[in-house]
């Protein structure tokens, strides 16, 4: 099927059903969406070979699958009346010449799954505050979408791999109001730079988090009031973090391998009410000195293996030791205790 002057639909339609356009791949067609248009169904156009030109202001929902490895003319605008962008959305698009920008306006609430993984767009990436949810893999693998980050005071929820292998840069904030940063969220991020606040509505730290984000200079916790779960190598490979270290008090376990090869230099302080330290948890830091808790009762194989610069570390006499051979060889390797 071939329209030799785009699509073209009439003033008064409403909506185009699921499906309606799936898999046209013959000819680029340029889409010319009337304002009248509320309603775009589940894979309408997906795997068409369409261009969008701009969506329509009334839009109020962004289906799932619904541009699938479609073409963007110039720059994609979610309008203010979109409240959800659903699963697949706009994943694979390709923006043509060098690539647009992604513009999210404020009133939009929820960035599904895989909603622009491995999109061919270039810029800055603003998620409003009216954003509640980034979903998984969200802008996962996104290799050029080069510009800033800028999350904003209204997310709650950042799911697995949201920003997995972006590219984005700039100082990480983490909102007030965030509760969860989810599996690998951030996983290979190392453009993302400066201090990383953890807030004190956030609760939980997924495993391999923030992997490998080398660019961050700094992790302050001192806010982190509700925070209860760090998984496992959550910010394994910072080699970039500096300084001290500090956790909160209600915080009773670290899991395995969560700062391992990270860079502070400083002193290592965990709270009172820690009671185990995980295998690898601090394996190849940096830290000069540690203060382990007098309620600790066990640390891990290999938990401060290779720290070549720990000059000094009490142990509680609570403490049990999980070892293969020796201690000095499989818990500190360096030991100077």
């Amino acid at each position: 099927m071939y329209f030799p002057d785009g699509f073209k639909f009439p003033e008064t339609i409403k909506e185009i059903g699921e499906r309606a356009f799936y898999n046209m791949n013959s000819y680029s067609q340029i889409a010319d969406f009337p304002a009248t248009l509320t309603q775009i169904d589940e894979a309408a156009f997906c795997n068409s070979i369409i261009v969008i030109d701009k969506l329509p202001y009334n839009l109020k929902e962004i289906a799932d699958s619904v541009f699938y490895g479609c073409r963007i003319m110039t720059n994609l605008n979610i309008p203010s009346s979109v409240k959800k962008v659903g699963n697949h959305a706009f994943q694979n698009c390709m923006g043509t010449g060098n690539g647009g920008i992604i513009v999210i306006n404020e009133g939009v609430e929820y960035l599904g799954d895989y909603a622009f993984a491995n999109i061919y767009m270039r810029g800055d990436i603003t998620i409003p505050g009216s954003v509640k949810t980034i979903g998984e893999y969200c802008f996962g693998d996104c290799e050029y979408l080069d510009g800033k980050l800028t999350l904003n005071d209204g997310l709650k929820e950042i799911k697995n791999r949201a920003f997995y292998n972006s590219r984005l840069k700039g100082n990480l904030y983490l909102p007030q109001t965030l509760t969860t940063i989810g599996d690998s969220a951030f996983t290979n991020c190392n453009n993302l730079s400066g201090k990383v606040v953890i807030p004190s509505s956030l609760v939980s730290i997924g495993n391999y988090a923030l992997f490998n984000c080398n660019q961050l200079t700094d992790l302050d916790m001192s806010q982190a009031n509700h925070l209860d779960k760090i998984g496992i190598s959550a910010f394994e490979s910072c080699t970039g973090f500096r300084g001290d270290l500090s956790f909160p008090a209600q915080i009773t376990t670290i899991a395995r391998g969560a700062f391992k090869k990270s860079g502070f230099d400083g002193v290592l302080i965990l709270p009172d009410n820690m009671s185990l330290i995980e295998q690898e948890t601090f394996m190849q830091c940096a830290f000069q000195k540690a203060i382990l808790p007098s309620n600790l009762i066990q640390i891990g194989d290999n938990a401060f293996y290779y720290c070549e610069n720990l000059k000094e570390c009490q142990l509680p006499s609570s403490i049990k030791f999980n070892c293969l051979s020796t201690i000095s060889k499989l818990i500190f390797e360096y030991p100077y205790v």
